[in-house]
Order: structure tokens, then C-alpha cells, then sequence
């Protein structure tokens, strides 16, 4: 899980913790740091870390996905038109890309909304 260091601010990957009540000063956390670094420290996985959502650390990178979705939609354009019969030279490449991005940039306006109708 991510959490976040209270006291120093840091982003880190928590492998394994021990907490306590009973017995607090032989709590520990082993966690990779931001330099990838494997450690266990000393640390009260209640009180000094902080746990991250998974949602709040993943942003969409809109524009990749826009990437994404036209170059798909643009292979299924033309295996649509060599399923159809047509060769290499009756496609018209600027269309396909044309209905690709616009299919895309559509799709993506819809989950922005959060895909109400």
C-alpha cells in the first residue's frame, strides 16, 4: 500500500508492518522509500503514516489515453476496410484518422462526465 511519512512528508511503498497497543515501542514498518531503497524503521503505522486511496494517487493522463483510443479505433477502421474487400489504396487514411480522434476525444468527453446519459 502507499502512505505517506507524517512526519517527513514522503511518498513510500509499505511492504510489512507490526503495530501494538500493548506494547508500542517495538512497533516497526519496512517500506521502499522514493529512492527505491528497502528499510525498516521504527515507525507506528497508525499514528505516523498516512495511507494513501489508490484513486487520489492515480491521475488520468487524459492525452495518453486519447493516444490510446485513436490508435485503436484507427486498426479497426482499416481491418473493417480490408474486411470488406477494399485494398490498401481505397483507404483514405485522413478519415480514418479523423473518426478515430473524434470517436476518442467523444469517448473521453463521456467519462469526464462520469458516464451519464
Amino acid at each position: 500500500m502507499k502512505a505517506r511519512i507524517r512526519k517527513t512528508g514522503e511518498i513510500v511503498d509499505v511492504i510489512a508492518f507490526k503495530s501494538s497497543e500493548a506494547c508500542p515501542e517495538k512497533d516497526w514498518v519496512r517500506y521502499v522509500d522514493s529512492e527505491g531503497l528497502d528499510l525498516i524503521q521504527e515507525l507506528n503505522a497508525l499514528e505516523d503514516l498516512e495511507v494513501i486511496n489508490k484513486t487520489e494517487d492515480k491521475a488520468v493522463d487524459w492525452e495518453q489515453r486519447r493516444y490510446d483510443l485513436a490508435k485503436r479505433y484507427s486498426i479497426e477502421f482499416v481491418k473493417l476496410q480490408h474486411y470488406q474487400g477494399r485494398t490498401e489504396c481505397g483507404i483514405l487514411y485522413s478519415k480514418v484518422v479523423g473518426w478515430s480522434v473524434e470517436l476518442a476525444d467523444e469517448l473521453i468527453a463521456k467519462l469526464k462526465e462520469g458516464g451519464e446519459s
